[in-house]
């Protein structure tokens, strides 16, 4: 090919995202012969293609991010997704640091709830393909937890049934129980558990001005029109 056609060619190459390592290594040329061919006619996009391998695109890598912050929220660590995706543990903290925290504020509260449960760390960290130490560091400073497989004493209910009565979520009854909206226990056990007799709660759910009844289900809610909009698309 002559050497003008030769650099037109490269120059449409460059411009349709091969890389000059690529281009060098089709034509059987060094990368400083390319660039000096096709300098004068830049700037390039960013090479997509390139010798070995193909480069992310823009919204491939976006794409990728937000599966990195995902995963972090719901409890992986960087480390772990690092492994998987065959890059640097320092490379996923840098693109996901500012979107934390992790894990989220949701996911912690759910791994309270089971916990409250009686579900151990190892159990909990398992079903949801995290760490034993991601869960054990989320959760402590929300404890104490009872022992796995701890039985309720007959006549009363912990956060679990709390949940029930109120036809809501465990960690919903978690929030109203650190907002100060849930009745203070009728005793805590030794290992710090709190446990209500059904008639405070029922006396509760009768009275408290701050909650509202959903119509459709009969949650109590604290705002029905998030309520409605949040679980029955209303």
């Amino acid at each position: 090919m002559p050497g003008q056609h030769r650099a037109l060619d490269w120059l449409a190459r460059r411009h349709a995202g091969e890389s000059v390592g690529l281009i060098a290594h089709r034509a059987g040329v060094s990368e400083s012969v390319v660039v000096t061919a096709t300098k004068a006619y830049g700037p390039f996009p960013r090479p997509t293609q390139l010798l070995g391998r193909r480069r992310l695109d823009d919204a491939e890598l976006s794409e990728r991010t937000r599966r990195w912050i995902e995963a972090r929220r719901h409890g992986q660590t960087s480390t772990a997704i690092a492994r998987v995706e065959g890059v640097s543990h320092q490379r996923v903290s840098q693109l996901t640091r500012d979107h934390g925290p992790f894990p989220s504020v949701d996911v912690v509260e759910q791994l309270v709830a089971d916990r409250q449960a009686g579900r151990t760390v190892a159990a909990i960290a398992e079903e949801r393909g995290v760490r034993a130490a991601v869960g054990r560091r989320a959760t402590k400073p929300h404890g104490p937890f009872p022992g796995p497989g701890g039985r309720l004493p007959e006549g009363v209910v912990g956060v679990n049934g709390v949940a029930r009565m109120a036809r809501v979520s465990c960690p919903t009854v978690l929030r109203w129980q650190r907002s100060g909206r849930l009745p203070g226990p009728d005793f805590t056990t030794a290992n710090g558990r709190a446990l209500w007799f059904p008639v405070t709660i029922t006396r509760w759910l009768d009275s408290a001005t701050c909650l509202e009844v959903c119509p459709i289900c009969g949650a109590r809610c604290v705002s029905l029109a998030h309520h409605r909009s949040a679980v029955h698309g209303a």
